[in-house]
């Protein structure tokens, strides 16, 4: 270069590419408890990252279409579980901490019995049971058989060492856990009396 000449030289100043670390979720709550049918608050799933992030949910039932924002309407039990983010770009992905969603719900129609039977023939002075008396809820429901004289047993599982003529009849299960009321099922008994 002679003297006296100015040569101009061209930089280009990119911009810093970063990953996702750390991923945020707003509220930061990460343990949530609601009865089915209800909504939890929309959970937003944010990241500083350079170029910037896409995010994706996981976990049970996620809506499609669920972008950084999860948000769970008319939630139901089979939505119950474990959900995290991930925020993610050409850099690197990185995943937020656990959200622990737990549904509480009633019994409804799941009431059943073991073994199955719903009607039995018995001698007088035979054994009944063990019946045992059995339903999906959240948290567990409580059990009470009702006897054809109207005696209550707070238990899942009916025995009667020795049937009498004063068990002729319906033996009722309720199942209940104070969500949505109560649920019945009914075991009918034939006592038979031996001459």
């Amino acid at each position: 270069m002679s003297h006296g000449e100015l040569r101009f030289m061209r930089f280009t100043i990119m911009p810093l590419s970063d990953g996702p670390e750390p991923v945020t979720l707003l509220p930061p709550g990460t343990q949530y408890t609601v009865t089915e049918g209800n909504n939890i608050p929309p959970i937003n799933c944010t990241a500083d990252c350079r170029p910037a992030c896409n995010y994706t949910w996981f976990g049970p039932k996620v809506p499609n279409g669920t972008s950084n924002i999860l948000s769970l309407q008319n939630i139901q039990k089979k939505q119950r579980g474990v959900y995290n983010c991930m925020a993610y770009n050409d850099v690197d992905s990185f995943k937020s901490s656990d959200v622990n969603i737990n549904v509480h719900f009633g019994p409804e129609l799941s009431l059943q019995f073991q073994p199955s039977n719903n009607s039995l023939t018995k001698n007088k002075g035979d054994m009944l049971g063990p019946h045992i008396c059995s339903a999906t809820c959240n948290p567990p429901c409580k059990y009470i058989w009702t006897t054809p004289d109207k005696t209550t047993i707070n238990a899942a599982q009916l025995i009667v060492p020795s049937l009498s003529i004063m068990d002729h009849g319906q033996f009722i299960c309720t199942a209940s856990n104070g969500i949505d009321g109560s649920q019945n099922k009914s075991l009918y008994v034939s006592v038979n009396c031996k001459y």
